[in-house]
């Protein structure tokens, strides 16, 4: 990884760049990457899902977030590498106060959005300097084992676990067009593109999609890139004549030479080196919030009863593992690994499985205190006894997709592990029993999950709740908690509620649910409200909560809520399963 760096920096040398901007992103901004496009792990060993670096001849700079705070320096040499938590100072900010005029900065413009790029070029004009938009990647020669690009075929979504045909979607599409007066609209998010064809693949793991961007015309006819090889005749036969492809190599020309002028595209999303070339070519381009986000976001009626099956499959997977853990004879003879290995085990045997949805969290002690624990060579150890031990891990089935933690004890627990499990677990309530109005955002409903904290003292610094897909994206957009969330929850959406505690060197606590958010109106209510249900399935731990600190409304909660896992999931369980479930359940139902 040091020589990686140093050659990193003959390039720099050579091409005349004093300061390289690089994303932890691809040409599609994607969250998770193929091996093809995990640079950071061969660049500095970082393998977090998000992270920016700044890189010049004397200085190599990681910024992360708040769940890499700990993973990081244990990863990355800090002899050199300086690693930022954002929240201290963003990327822009250095870049801003330690420019100098006339310098070269330079970035890939493939891996930048619009929006991304125009930010940064008011940056560089105001302090004199220059921006260098390369259409290259600048790895190309320097990464020689790098992985071959991810070769996987798509598959056809069948209307049975989609819900709406493709025709019905680009109809939808035809409208928003027509009443902005586009030509055409580009879509650069491969997700979009899945859900609008219903198609899903294998390019990325834990995300079943291919990597793919698409032209719609206002005629209804699309025009989809990929990589060579990526869509079978079958899939091609069933979209029939509407859907034309093309390989990515052919996509700028593609689109220069189609008749369409005005052409719609997310600036948030959309490569600005794409931009740039249709906007040389004559094309008129039209900045829109992508119309598909919100309309994959609201769930349609099978989507939302495909999340309710597939949570609850997942659930009975998740207590399969907490059942063994928990009637194991010797739990800390076990490891963290073995932990991921058997929950795996048990999502696998579900029907309508196809993969997970991450790579499983389980972190025991000071591992949990980790928001985002990844097991390394070496750092598998076993379970500790008297500590908390964090299981976070979903699944990817047909119908859905799931995404859940739990924390439990191994052994006896302290007073104080007592009492933070119960502030996040009243966090975790007061989110759950939320009414609120039409138009109300993400960033408004957040601090009620971390009040409970606040008021011991403690907090955690990632977001509150994600948005999740439909057999797609475990985080997906828009939607979310947390006070970068400005968009208006509506009826149909899923998100998790998933609020924390870390302590460093001692114990992780994250207890996760997914929600729908739906109508939850009365006669008479003054205006429409909103509120959540849980589709999650899986006990609390009773023996780490201080029920004396809970208030009334707390209480029916959490019976009403294992009233409902044991209404749902009774009947499909095993006997040593249901006698355990019922015994876990009980100290909830008396309250």
């Amino acid at each position: 990884m040091t020589q990686a760096l140093l050659r990193l920096r003959e390039k720099m040398r050579n091409e005349q760049i004093d300061i390289l901007l690089l994303p932890h992103n691809d040409r599609f901004q994607s969250e998770y990457l193929p091996a093809h496009e995990e640079r950071f792990p061969w660049l500095n060993g970082f393998t977090g899902s998000w992270g920016f670096a700044i890189i010049t001849a004397e200085k190599a700079i990681l910024f992360v977030d708040g769940r890499y705070t700990l993973q990081a320096p244990r990863q990355v040499d800090g002899n050199f590498w300086t690693i930022i938590q954002v929240l201290d100072q963003r990327p822009q900010q250095w870049l801003s106060e330690n420019l100098q005029p006339d310098q070269i900065v330079a970035l890939e413009g493939w891996r930048f959005t619009v929006q991304g790029v125009q930010g940064w070029q008011k940056i560089i004009t105001a302090k004199k300097a220059q921006l260098q938009q390369r259409e290259d990647d600048i790895f190309t020669g320097l990464w020689l084992d790098r992985p071959a690009l991810p070769a996987g075929e798509a598959f056809a979504l069948d209307l049975t676990f989609a819900g709406r045909s493709t025709d019905d979607k680009v109809t939808d599409l035809q409208d928003f067009m027509t009443k902005n007066h586009l030509d055409g609209y580009l879509v650069t998010d491969p997700g979009h593109v899945c859900w609008l064809l219903n198609m899903r693949g294998h390019d990325i793991t834990h995300m079943p999609i291919i990597l793919s961007m698409a032209f719609v015309a206002a005629d209804g006819q699309i025009s989809l890139f990929t990589d060579a090889g990526k869509i079978p005749d079958n899939l091609r036969a069933l979209w029939g004549s509407r859907v034309t492809h093309h390989l990515f190599d052919e996509m700028v020309t593609t689109l220069i030479d189609h008749s369409a002028q005005k052409i719609g595209l997310d600036g948030s999303h959309c490569p600005s080196v794409l931009a740039s070339l249709l906007k040389q070519s004559g094309k008129e381009l039209h900045e829109h919030a992508s119309p598909l986000e919100l309309a994959r976001a609201i769930k349609n009626v099978t989507e939302i009863n495909g999340a309710h099956q597939a949570q609850l499959r997942d659930g009975i997977a998740v207590m399969e593992t907490l059942y063994w853990l928990q009637s194991h004879e010797s739990p800390t003879g076990l490891t963290e690994q073995d932990v991921i290995d058997y929950l795996d085990a048990q999502r696998a045997a579900q029907e309508l499985f196809v993969e997970t949805s991450f790579g499983a969290i389980v972190g025991s002690g000071p591992h949990g205190a980790f928001v985002h624990y990844d097991i390394t060579p070496g750092d598998d150890i076993g379970l500790k006894n008297d500590t908390l031990l964090l299981i976070d891990g979903g699944g990817q089935y047909y119908d859905g997709t799931t995404d859940i933690t739990r924390t439990i004890s191994i052994g006896t627990p302290t007073p104080r592990m007592i009492a933070d499990y119960t502030a996040v677990l009243q966090g975790h309530i007061a989110l759950s029993v939320a009414r609120f109005p039409h138009g109300t955002t993400g960033a408004a409903l957040d601090t009620l999950a971390r009040a409970p904290l606040w008021q011991v003292g403690r907090n955690y610094t990632h977001g509150t709740g994600h948005g999740i897909g439909a057999f797609m994206g475990t985080h997906e957009g828009p939607q979310g908690f947390s006070y970068r969330s400005p968009v208006a929850l509506q009826a149909g959406m899923l998100i998790t509620n998933e609020p924390g505690y870390y302590k460093t060197d001692g114990y992780g606590i994250r207890l996760e649910n997914v929600v729908l958010v739906k109508d939850v109106t009365v006669d008479d209510d003054d205006q429409p409200m909103l509120g959540f249900e849980a589709l999650t399935v899986v006990p609390f731990e009773s023996h780490l909560i201080n029920f004396g600190s809970l208030n009334a409304t707390e209480k029916n909660w959490l019976r009403d809520y294992h009233q409902m896992v044991l209404d749902k999931t009774l009947p499909l369980l095993r006997p040593e399963l249901q006698l355990w479930l019922q015994e876990k359940c009980k100290a909830f139902l008396v309250q």
